[in-house]
């Protein structure tokens, strides 16, 4: 069974711009020289007079290479002219001279993020934070480029933050608008991740703060299935459903659902109803393929099979779903004496021979050599299996004990 997810990403960046504060610079003591150039720098950018400013704080730098305050204020006025890598390496150097500068920090971040560096301007808000631990400003643009490098985690985080704490922040409304989203590829993130109830929470608060996302409720569905919570599953799918999100992915996952918990009779009306949409001619036959072998009617999974392969006949799958079916006997029992084993292992050959990198019917076929005590063709294929997988679980399990028993033997 598939899975498949929904990613929304950001068709474009929240614009919002957060005016730079003015922080008392710090106490230093230089030359009287250096002193007037940084002073009269500081009185020709209050004047507008900014080409004029930059020469005269380049003067004080120039006398007092490690003149902190110098070197942030003509960072300051780099901005004003829109020349944001030269204030980039104007604030670098006063936080080098004074690592502990956290406005310094903050004002790199934001010519850095001006320049789409937004790995870089991350770090320098980072630092920042270190000084300014609730700093409204600070955790807005910590989430705006947590989510342009994609860490939908850090992301979350920080915009969870400014939504929690700071309702009246003048960019919450972009935030409210566009948190939703953040989860959602939260949830996604984690569940790409393998962590499937993290994923549950990145999701139940997208509902949460958007109660008609039906992409999120969709997979919400998809997680509770994989964690075998079926009746959730099956709630979350028909919320979906009732949001009209993209009613055959849902209607065909949901199917699965039914037939996961049980509910054969209504997992093949809902099987039958998608075939008679004509969208897809093959999934919902395989998902009766399994209707079928749990209804012990060996001779009608035959039937779904057989008609999958006429619809696919050079998909792997198909083949190994046949050998499946013919792995049972006439009342339902797997590997049950009288199974028809011949036609099994042509079925999964023929499999091997359309995708010779799936691992799946290579291990299949390998369990059924051992089931039938074929020990020398068991070790055969399941080797082959693991040059394909050698992370394979199955194989990792079976093979030495299969070795084992085809040493007895010699």
């Amino acid at each position: 069974m598939w899975v498949w997810f929904v990613v929304v990403l950001f068709a474009s960046a929240p614009v919002w711009s957060v005016q730079p504060r003015y922080q008392a610079q710090p106490q230093e003591t230089v030359n009287a020289g250096a002193a007037e150039h940084n002073n009269k720098g500081a009185q020709l950018a209050n004047d507008g007079r900014l080409l004029e400013a930059v020469r005269a704080f380049r003067q004080a730098i120039q006398l007092v290479p490690d003149f902190v305050g110098a070197y942030y204020t003509l960072g300051r006025v780099y901005m004003q002219l829109k020349r944001y890598d030269d204030a980039a390496k104007a604030f670098a150097a006063a936080v080098q001279a004074r690592p502990d500068y956290g406005d310094a920090w903050y004002q790199l971040g934001i010519a850095l993020q001006m320049q789409k560096a937004f790995k870089y301007a991350g770090k320098a808000y980072l630092s920042a934070l270190a000084y300014y631990p609730n700093d409204p400003d600070l955790l807005y643009r910590l989430g705006f480029v947590f989510i342009q490098e994609k860490d939908w985690i850090q992301a979350a985080h920080y915009w969870g933050r400014l939504y929690d704490e700071y309702p009246h922040h003048t960019a919450l409304s972009q935030v409210q608008q566009h948190l939703p989203h953040l989860y959602f590829n939260l949830g996604t993130q984690h569940y790409a991740n393998g962590a499937q109830k993290d994923a549950e929470k990145a999701f139940l608060k997208t509902v949460d703060l958007d109660p008609g996302y039906g992409a999120a409720f969709y997979n919400l569905g998809l997680v509770y299935r994989d964690l075998e919570q079926f009746n959730q599953s099956q709630s979350a799918l028909e919320n979906a459903l009732d949001l009209q999100y993209d009613s055959l992915q849902v209607q065909s996952v949901l199917a699965h659902v039914y037939t996961l918990k049980g509910s054969l009779e209504d997992a093949e009306i809902l099987f039958r109803r998608l075939l008679k949409e004509g969208k897809d001619p093959v999934s919902p036959h395989r998902g009766l393929v399994t209707v079928k072998v749990k209804q012990k009617d060996i001779a009608g999974a035959l039937v779904e099979a057989f008609t999958v392969v006429a619809h696919a006949p050079r998909d792997a799958a198909s083949f190994s779903l046949l050998a499946y079916v013919y792995e049972h006997t006439g009342n339902g029992e797997r590997y049950g004496v009288g199974f028809q084993s011949d036609k099994a292992i042509t079925a999964y050959k023929r499999a091997i021979r359309l995708d010779k990198n799936n691992v799946t019917p290579q291990f299949n076929l390998g369990i059924l050599y051992g089931r039938l005590g074929d020990w020398e063709a068991a070790v055969k294929i399941l080797k082959k299996a693991e040059e394909t997988d050698p992370n394979h679980e199955g194989v990792k399990k079976w093979l030495p004990d299969v070795q084992a028993r085809y040493d007895e033997l010699q």
